[in-house]
């Protein structure tokens, strides 16, 4: 039975802006696509270029509408876009997410960034605290379903 649920959606006020990560663990693989962060209360997501334009757009600005996000064990999905996730590490991280969705708490969606990896990389944050109101704005609902 699939679990349904809506996340939190923030975009920054102005280009560019983001709050910082904090502690994290990095998955110890990756794969050439991915590289999940573990943060105390966070789940956080560096993509490649190849993927991270598309996602972004679809997930944060929104200009398709308010997207729909599918995870199962070997993928994620935001509307017509699905990437197939086929190393172990990107597995395991794929399974922490959907442990972090499963919680009863209210999730957040945003981007933030963190020092120690090169300048203009940009993490896609999923949280269970609320980003800073002073630099982020809601921009909506997302659908997710967990399969």
């Amino acid at each position: 039975m699939a679990l349904e649920r809506l996340l939190r959606r923030y975009s920054a006020y102005y280009r560019g802006w983001c709050q910082a990560f904090g502690d994290h663990e990095i998955s110890s693989e990756s794969d050439e696509d991915i590289n999940w962060l573990f943060g105390e209360e966070n789940i956080g997501l560096i993509m490649s270029p190849t993927i991270r334009k598309r996602f972004f757009r679809e997930l944060l600005v929104g200009k398709h509408g308010a997207p729909t996000l599918e995870l199962a064990e070997n993928y994620a999905q935001i509307n017509e876009f699905r990437h197939q996730v086929d190393a172990d590490a990107s597995r395991l991280g794929l399974a922490r997410l959907i442990a972090l969705l499963e919680q009863d708490r209210d999730i957040f969606l945003f981007q933030t960034y963190h020092f120690c990896y090169p300048e203009g990389t940009r993490i896609l944050t999923f949280s269970t605290r609320k980003p800073l109101i002073i630099m982020y704005k809601e921009v909506g609902p997302m659908q997710v379903s967990i399969l």
